[in-house]
């Protein structure tokens, strides 16, 4: 009767967790091969939790459509996925499209969708366009793209051990609603989900930009660097960025012929970031029309952008904290920041730019630190305390006594 009371009892609780569980299939692994059914039709009908598994090489005629809401891992095992030809008529020639636009007239941006990509290799023109979903740069994972890694459309990326190259543009960061052909200047529209990015661990190399975005679309926008290498060449620009939003930098290292160049937004950095600046030295301010390689670690161009209410949300502002970190010029300034005077706004806000230095290993080829105005007159300079501070018109930037 015991073992007949132990079986009972062990069969009524398979029943009531098959009752809480509803019955929910099991996610499966699904193998795929250059002889099986087409690639197409197994993502459309893959389910929550399944693993789409190359066990051949693949090359893909046109783009791998993941549809809006899926929660699928492609395991790439091993192989490579290559990616359709590019550029002719240039509509889509990503490898994986993740998501769609939607309903312009709409405004639909919704996907609440996962997509892991791992353990094997793309060879594209271009790699993953992310439409308001969530994508992960799996461990084992290597993109060799001839164009860019990945445009992103609002939606949340995470690179987590891969090794990305681009021989132009790394990762690409805009809004939700530049999806839409009509969407240039929505960038400060409250409902246009802004993109999202974290680096854990591996790399992105690119020719120009490993990690860059834009003032009118781009607003609101989230970095935060953990570990991981992001580099673009000595002509480049590792993190350019432009626009309204965070970039927060508490770890890693970043290299490139400008290693950050900021012109608004948020810049937190600390920890033991590592910012390395390769490219030929300037003294020219920076640009309108985007970035300027002058081989700081950190060129910091205020006063350009954030002149009109459509390139921000809530503030145009620029504001630098350095709390920690290495910063080295190998030609240059390691820090360079740069006020043009183009005072005031088309709405009588001016941007205003603040660079707070507290903790730092600054060195530099001809300075570790460089205020520059666009005018000859005299920069309001002053030492309390130990503490150097300089001021010109809205810029101003503050360095500890240790570090100055």
């Amino acid at each position: 009767m015991k073992g007949f009371k132990k079986l009972t009892a062990g069969l009524l609780g398979v029943v009531m967790a098959l009752g809480v569980c509803g019955f929910t299939a099991l996610a499966k692994e699904i193998e795929v091969s250059n002889e099986t059914e087409n690639l197409q039709e197994i993502i459309s009908k893959a389910e929550d939790g399944d693993t789409i598994k190359l066990t051949s090489n693949i090359e893909l005629e046109s783009t791998l459509v993941i549809p809006n809401g899926k929660n699928v891992t492609i395991d790439l095992g091993g192989k490579t996925l290559t990616g359709p030809e590019g550029p002719e008529g240039l509509k889509n020639v990503f490898a994986i499209q993740f998501g769609e636009a939607g309903d312009a007239s709409e405004r639909e941006c919704e996907n609440d969708g996962r997509l892991v990509i791992k353990n094997g290799t793309i060879e594209c023109y271009r790699a993953v366009s992310n439409y308001y979903g969530e994508v992960e740069f799996g461990d084992g994972l290597t993109v060799k793209a001839s164009d860019r890694i990945m445009t992103a459309f609002g939606g949340k990326t995470t690179v987590d051990g891969a090794k990305l190259k681009s021989e132009n543009h790394g990762l690409i960061l805009f809004n939700s609603y530049y999806a839409f052909d009509n969407a240039e200047d929505d960038s400060n529209d409250k409902d246009s989900a802004s993109a999202q990015l974290i680096f854990k661990s591996g790399s992105v190399e690119a020719k120009d930009y490993a990690i860059s975005g834009n003032n009118l679309r781009s607003a609101g926008t989230e970095v935060t660097i953990k570990g991981g290498k992001v580099i673009a060449e000595n002509t480049g620009t590792a993190i350019y960025w432009p626009m309204e939003g965070t970039l927060e930098v508490k770890g890693g290292h970043i290299e490139g012929g400008t290693g950050i160049e900021a012109k608004m937004g948020t810049i937190n950095i600390s920890g033991g970031a590592e910012i390395i600046g390769t490219g030929a030295h300037s003294d020219d301010p920076p640009t309108g029309d985007g970035n300027f390689v002058n081989g700081a670690a950190i060129f910091l161009g205020s006063e350009k952008y954030g002149n009109v209410t459509t390139q921000y949300k809530k503030d145009p502002g620029l504001t630098v904290n350095i709390e920690g970190g290495t910063f080295t010029s190998e030609k240059g300034n390691a820090v360079s920041v740069y006020n043009v005077e183009e005072a005031g706004a088309e709405d009588g806000n001016g941007q205003t730019t603040e660079v707070n230095i507290t903790d730092a290993d600054i060195d530099g080829k001809l300075s570790a630190i460089k205020y520059y105005t666009a005018t000859e007159t005299d920069v309001n300079t002053s030492v309390n305390n130990g503490n150097y501070s300089a001021k010109k018109s809205s810029t101003t930037l503050k360095v500890s006594g240790n570090v100055a």
